[in-house]
């Protein structure tokens, strides 16, 4: 038999005033629920994954760029004008920690590319990187990558 106190039961009591605290810490402190992998030690599961976008601009042959994640939670990037050559991510800005999904797809005017890559968190994060007659490497990746990764907003937390 539960007892009961003003109308709710002390386990509908405790569950109110818990969800009040955790929307009161996200009101506070936004940033630090929206962490970008795992919390407290638990280790990244993520499976494998590939996108993939491909343009012709005609300035020179078409360009394919690939976005994989391995089963640790890590992204790379591949230039298809580059074979074999794939970059890990996390030497841009903001690379968010256990990716669990990933897009591409290029603009063609001017000639971005936009890279998203969604967290275990549930988090989206985007970077655009300027495509040129240069394949992406590990020595211009970032450059091009300019401010590197930010959370898509509006994404679930």
């Amino acid at each position: 038999m539960q007892t009961k106190c003003g109308g709710f039961t002390w386990v509908g009591r405790s569950l109110a005033v818990a969800t009040g605290a955790l929307l009161a810490a996200g009101l506070i402190a936004p940033t630090a629920m929206a962490q970008s992998g795992p919390v407290g030690g638990e280790k990244c599961k993520s499976a494998r994954t590939i996108s993939s976008e491909v343009k012709d601009f005609g300035n020179f042959n078409p360009t394919e760029i690939h976005v994989a994640t391995n089963t640790k939670g890590d992204a790379y990037l591949n230039d298809s004008r580059n074979p074999g050559v794939w970059v890990n991510l996390d030497s841009i800005a903001g690379t968010p920690s256990c990716v669990v999904g990933s897009s591409v797809g290029i603009d063609e005017s001017p000639e971005d590319v936009y890279v998203t890559l969604l967290a275990s968190t549930g988090v989206a994060y985007e970077a655009v990187c300027r495509l040129t007659a240069t394949p992406f490497d590990a020595s211009n990746l970032v450059a091009a990558c300019g401010t590197g990764f930010a959370p898509v907003p509006g994404t679930p937390v």
